[in-house]
């Protein structure tokens, strides 16, 4: 099979099959576009079997132009094309499993605090619009997941609301804090329900789209003096997993609500400052030689809205979590015996 054939064909596999959404299609054709242009300047349009390890690495060799974390998303879109191959009985084995890949500088993500955001949240003038955000921030969703909401995702008599479609295709449920359950309650009693499905229609009656919630949040960072931090929406993201974890959730449920499916992608969202390190140390850690540590006092209840109940029934839900782990553990080590 020729390149430019398997290249269609995967592309129609992650669209029809995998249901990988739109930005993450165009972020694999774009990947694999440059590719094409590089092996057609070497070999025309070849046979896919003809993609072997040397002419991967003389291809990495045209991208020392760019940032580490590009050239590392090139090869692994272009290694998921190869496997798609070998899967497929067209490879007898993936060459860029062999490839070295450049390290990516550790870098951590801008989290967003508390006071910064209850500062921006102000400057939301627009009812529908500060709901919205609120949103966002409190169920700590992507930018995509927020504008697809549909009125029929709510359930406020429940106290979730439905993700649809996340990214990989998979939905989920997140808890309604009382904060968000009243603003979701007014923002309901408030909308139009003739103009549109969408929760947070735009003035047109259409639903926002990711461009037109970028300037509002461009616009409303600027008009909280806070356009040199680094913030974007995304860090509204990282505050709710840090808030959570804070409040006393365990990572395994912090990552289920974010829609995570590896742990250690939870894991780079949960953010922690010194000072907070620092209280934590002096409130729970006894001092040396005093016996066993006595038990940690409750959690502040976070500025979003977690009432001193739901934060006490949040640590026991985690503490259930990790015993139930602990005695999965010890019944595997059983049977392995």
């Amino acid at each position: 099979m020729k390149l430019t054939q398997a290249t269609d064909r995967f592309l129609r596999h992650i669209d029809e099959v995998r249901r990988l959404s739109e930005g993450t299609q165009r972020a694999y054709a774009s990947d694999l576009r440059h590719f094409a242009r590089f092996v057609h300047e070497q070999l025309g349009d070849p046979q896919v079997e003809r993609i072997d390890l040397e002419l991967l690495e003389d291809y990495v060799g045209t991208c020392d132009h760019l940032a580490a974390r590009t050239v590392r998303r090139r090869l692994s879109t272009i290694s998921s094309l190869l496997r798609f191959m070998r899967d497929r009985g067209h490879l007898d084995a993936n060459p860029a499993d062999l490839l070295y890949r450049p390290r990516e500088p550790k870098s951590q993500a801008v989290c967003c605090t508390e006071a910064d955001l209850e500062q921006l949240l102000a400057q939301v003038t627009d009812p529908a619009q500060r709901t919205m955000l609120l949103t966002a921030a409190a169920a700590g969703l992507r930018r995509s997941e927020t504008l697809n909401l549909d009125v029929a995702d709510i359930d406020l008599e429940a106290g979730y609301l439905r993700v649809r479609g996340g990214k990989g295709q998979k939905d989920r449920t997140v808890p309604l804090t009382p904060q968000l359950r009243t603003a979701l309650r007014e923002h309901l009693l408030r909308r139009d329900e003739a103009r549109s499905d969408a929760l947070f229609p735009s003035s047109a009656g259409t639903r926002i789209s990711p461009t037109q919630l970028q300037r509002l949040f461009n616009r409303w960072l600027a008009a909280a003096g806070l356009e040199g931090k680094g913030y974007t929406l995304h860090s509204l993201r990282h505050a709710a997993a840090t808030r959570w974890m804070r409040a006393g959730m365990n990572l395994r449920d912090v990552q289920e609500l974010l829609g995570h499916e590896d742990v250690s992608t939870t894991s780079r969202y949960l953010h922690a400052s010194p000072e907070h390190i620092r209280s934590e140390m002096i409130q729970k850690v006894p001092p040396v030689g005093t016996g066993p540590p006595q038990p940690a006092p409750e959690p502040d209840v976070p500025s979003l809205g977690l009432t001193p109940e739901m934060a006490q029934g949040l640590a026991l839900l985690g503490k259930l979590a990790q015993a139930s782990e602990l005695l999965n553990a010890v019944q595997d080590r059983g049977e392995s015996r």
